[in-house]
């Protein structure tokens, strides 16, 4: 594979170097991105969805290829090379990079309670919550292409709840399983008891212990059916708590395990009873559970 040996957007005709049309459109389009409040991943991963070769054969983009490229004065003319990427915008994007400062922003204890909690659906990493100039947006750590408003996120968290507190059968799910698993040891103290039963000679004191030994062996295999467990207590809080506090830690903490965001369009909330319960975001009774 080969490499570069001039900046994107460049090539080599005749010994001078000229500007590729193709890539200097796709130059123009990286700085607006940033600016309009691209992260430099999301434009990277863009990129190699839409399969925009850097170089021949070569499809891999990453942040650090795009930050290299929103401070490359040479786009700008810099060192007797072609303008590509006029100065105002050059300027804009700079501007842009260094008020981001990719600077998390103190936030309420609602978002810091939401920041150890919230998860990226597609590949389970956390969110991550940036503030800008002019806004602040929640980002998947690993890179995933998607980005989230905290008023989308608030109001699609609230929503869940909305709904649920309207329709509880989103809850109603068959959760439910055996109380216990048959092991081998399980099956072979059973089997041990009823011949001791049919036997016709077994001591109360044997049968005791026998009973009892196979009963330890059932309960450590037991597993709590937590939708049967904690469903009617998860109703009982929405519908004995404000609306007003469906966003508060105390609230989340109670009966929340965690939240996510599915491709940018929908929270995910699941709850301690086992139940997942999705709202799209900006609106629209689409709850359902999964």
């Amino acid at each position: 594979m080969k490499n570069r040996m001039l900046p994107y957007g460049y090539i080599m005709t005749n010994g001078d170097i000229v500007v590729d049309e193709i890539e200097a459109e796709i130059v123009n389009n990286i700085f607006q991105a940033y600016i309009d409040g691209e992260f430099l991943s999301q434009i990277a991963e863009e990129l190699k969805v839409q399969r925009v070769p850097f170089f021949e054969g070569n499809y891999e983009w990453n942040k650090n290829k795009i930050y290299r490229m929103i401070q490359d004065t040479r786009y700008t003319g810099a060192k007797n090379y072609p303008i590509i990427v006029d100065k105002e915008l050059f300027e804009r994007a700079n501007r842009t990079k260094e008020e981001r400062g990719f600077q998390v922003d103190k936030s309420s204890p609602t978002i810091e309670w939401i920041k150890r909690n919230f998860y990226c659906y597609k590949c389970g990493k956390k969110l991550i919550r940036y503030k800008y100039s002019e806004s602040v947006r929640w980002a998947c750590k690993n890179g995933c292409a998607f980005y989230i408003k905290d008023a989308d996120l608030l109001n699609g968290i609230r929503g869940v709840f909305e709904d649920i507190r309207r329709e509880p059968s989103l809850l109603q799910n068959d959760h439910r399983a055996d109380n216990y698993r048959i092991t081998p040891d399980i099956a072979r103290q059973t089997a041990e008891i009823n011949r001791a039963i049919n036997g016709g000679n077994m001591s109360f004191e044997i049968g005791k212990k026998l009973v009892l030994s196979c009963a330890t062996v059932k309960f450590a295999t037991c597993e709590e059916n937590r939708f049967e467990a904690y469903t009617d207590y998860i109703l009982d809080i929405v519908k004995n708590t404000d609306e007003k506090e469906y966003l508060s830690p105390r609230f989340l903490s109670e009966i929340v395990t965690q939240i996510a965001v599915k491709n940018g369009t929908h929270i995910v909330v699941s709850l301690i009873n086992g139940s997942v319960v999705t709202k799209l975001i900006g609106g629209g009774n689409n709850a359902n559970t999964k």
